[in-house]
């Protein structure tokens, strides 16, 4: 028969051990696992086409070819041209005449994209606008 303060002390070294088993699995896991987080990155340059509808842009980038093309919207946040941010509704810049959801002409954007790659496509989607005229 054992002494009950040292039984306690067992139980208590093993719960220690334990303690330190997981803090070490966690942070070798969170360590060794790839980042599957993403965030936001600049592209500054201008929409040139946009379907409301559709709630997609084709947007030409200023520099670098490879950000042209067409961007899926998911806009949570878009910032006007006095500066103001605002959450949802459709940015200035993308709003259509009424009656159409299409709107053709050049207006310079700034757009915060974050990409996700399936195994068939790139896929390039719009967090944030700040229309710059």
């Amino acid at each position: 028969m054992t002494a009950p303060g040292r039984a306690w002390r067992g139980e208590r070294a093993r719960s220690g051990a334990a303690l330190v088993l997981a803090f070490v699995v966690g942070f070798s896991v969170a360590w060794f696992w790839p980042d599957h987080s993403a965030g936001p990155r600049s592209v500054r340059g201008a929409v040139i086409w946009s379907n409301q509808e559709a709630q997609e842009i084709l947007f030409e980038a200023d520099g670098r070819r490879a950000d042209s093309g067409q961007y899926h919207l998911a806009v949570f946040e878009w910032e006007g041209p006095g500066a103001n941010r605002t959450m949802g509704g459709v940015p200035p810049c993308l709003v259509a005449p009424a009656g159409d959801p299409v709107r053709t002409d050049r207006r310079p954007a700034e757009i915060e994209v974050v990409s996700t790659e399936m195994p068939d496509a790139t896929y390039r989607i719009v967090v944030a606008i700040r229309c710059l005229s």
